[in-house]
């Protein structure tokens, strides 16, 4: 038979198929076994590499095992390529075709080694990426993207991704467009500020946790006549240190509600209002409201878990327990 003593009639090697071994015998450029196949009781016959056989009963072996004429193993089985030689090329015409290439071997550990002009190429392709993480619940991934490019007003492109961990993986193509992020923030969405970072090479993916952080904060129905910079800036400073105002804020087109944007400490309690004196003997009490808060630890005194979630404080009362 041409091929070989394993080769059949379409080129590929026979596979051993429970319940016909009677029909089939076995294939292995001999005669048929009278003992026919796998069900029945007898030992599969082991198949040499270099076509002859060793005695046995009927079974049919695709690859051989034992020694070769050379001395060494045979591998068993066969490669899945020869049965899917299809589907290689599909493969190959969706993503990347790759190729072997040898691992070194390095304290009897096979290693693969990357060399710097192996990444250079794909290491520049990643220079303009930005990293960005919430504090607290994290919007939506199609909200998120949506929101902050409309906010950022980018020239160029920008490819926006979310990892498992919460990490928003913002790749920009132009580096202008990522010096004019980094200095226009702070970015928020749903009222929660977006921590940014410029992704750097062996940056670990972790989220920082804040001792500061801004918000926005709103003084319902305040008096028209505190609606200038200094006494704005003087009510909120009992809260934080201000920022800014809203654009409705600083035209006076809405009078129900002052809104500022202003940096909290994780030191200090916020207020729910905040008591206002004036050089006329006025005394009255500015209510706050609060668009979001971000999650703090009274032990950690930082913003990112709150006290029941912190681990060093489970710590502690454990031991003490």
């Amino acid at each position: 038979m041409a091929g070989g003593p394993f080769a059949s009639a379409d080129g590929l090697l026979p596979l051993p198929i429970p319940g016909e071994g009677e029909a089939r015998g076995s294939v292995d450029g001999g005669s048929k076994s009278a003992g026919g196949g796998l069900g029945g009781g007898s030992r599969p016959r082991e198949v040499a590499a270099g076509g002859g056989s060793s005695s046995g009963g009927g079974g049919v072996l695709v690859a051989g095992s034992g020694m070769d004429i050379h001395g060494e193993a045979v591998r068993k089985g066969v490669s899945w390529t020869l049965f899917f030689q299809s589907s290689l090329s599909s493969l190959n015409s969706e993503g990347l075709e790759l190729s072997f290439i040898e691992p070194v071997c390095i304290n009897g550990m096979r290693v693969a080694q990357c060399s710097s002009a192996m990444l250079k190429a794909e290491l520049s392709k990643w220079k303009n990426t930005l990293l960005g993480h919430f504090i607290g619940r994290r919007p939506s991934f199609t909200y998120v993207k949506e929101v902050l490019l409309k906010q950022w007003s980018i020239s160029g492109h920008v490819d926006v991704n979310l990892l498992e961990s919460g990490f928003f993986v913002f790749r920009l193509n132009l580096e202008e467009d990522k010096v004019k992020v980094l200095d226009g923030g702070p970015w928020t969405v749903q009222r929660r500020p977006l921590i940014l970072r410029p992704w750097k090479l062996g940056m670990k993916l972790q989220k920082v946790e804040l001792n500061s952080i801004p918000i926005w904060i709103t003084f319902p129905n305040l008096l028209f006549h505190f609606w200038n910079v200094e006494a704005l800036s003087s009510i909120a400073s009992v809260i934080g240190k201000p920022i800014a105002t809203d654009k409705m804020t600083m035209t006076k087109e809405r009078l129900s509600y002052a809104r500022i944007c202003v940096e909290i400490e994780a030191t200090h309690d916020v207020p729910e209002q905040v008591a206002v004196h004036d050089d006329e003997g006025l005394v009255f009490f500015q209510k706050v409201k609060y668009e979001w808060c971000p999650p703090r630890c009274n032990s950690c005194m930082i913003f990112g878990h709150a006290t029941s979630q912190c681990g060093a404080n489970q710590a502690t009362q454990k031991g003490n327990s």
